[in-house]
């Protein structure tokens, strides 16, 4: 059996194969993102606070990748919670998060619109949290690795056929990597 181009073991209930790649791509993003944590060696507030909004993003990432969807029951809690540890942590950690979230927003938004919905909305808003999570000073190099992500895996799995042109890839998980490029580079 074929799911979205994915082989799923026989037997399989139907989505099996696109469900365990959302899972381990979340789980990597996940682990990659503690990683980049810990060999930061950040105070326990900033530590506290790239886990959570790391976490949140590996979750959304995971939905998208199954359903093309970014939920507003996870993102708005997301960015909301997101904000608040950051300002906590002081007004120039929460302006600076508040900075990189409109940042990336901005940018994306501005490529949904223009592109007449070859992004959608989720994307938006789940490119915020990101841009939360890195900063003003990290919007670029995570927008600009996860285009780079992005562009590599489309070309390979329109080149495999695995994917047709007009088929949907979800990008969420690639404004993940993109968010932990940025992050690691920082």
């Amino acid at each position: 059996m074929k799911t979205a181009g994915l082989a799923a073991p026989e037997g399989a209930a139907p989505g099996t194969g696109r469900t365990l790649l959302a899972a381990g791509i979340g789980a990597g993003i996940a682990v990659c993102g503690a990683v980049i944590v810990a060999r930061r060696e950040p105070p326990a507030g900033e530590a506290v606070f790239l886990t959570l909004t790391l976490a949140a993003l590996a979750l959304v990432a995971a939905i998208d990748i199954r359903s093309l969807r970014a939920p507003n029951v996870i993102v708005v809690p997301a960015v909301v919670a997101a904000l608040s540890v950051a300002f906590a942590r002081g007004s120039e950690a929460g302006f600076d998060a508040l900075a990189g979230g409109l940042l990336v927003f901005a940018a994306l938004l501005v490529v949904a619109v223009v592109g007449r919905g070859a992004m959608g909305m989720g994307d938006v808003k789940a490119g915020t949290i990101g841009g939360i999570a890195v900063g003003a000073g990290g919007v670029l190099p995570m927008l600009v690795a996860a285009f780079i992500f992005g562009g590599v895996v489309a070309a390979v799995v329109l080149l495999i056929g695995y994917r047709k042109r007009d088929d949907a890839i979800a990008l969420t998980p690639f404004l993940a990597f993109g968010t932990l490029a940025a992050l690691a580079w920082g």
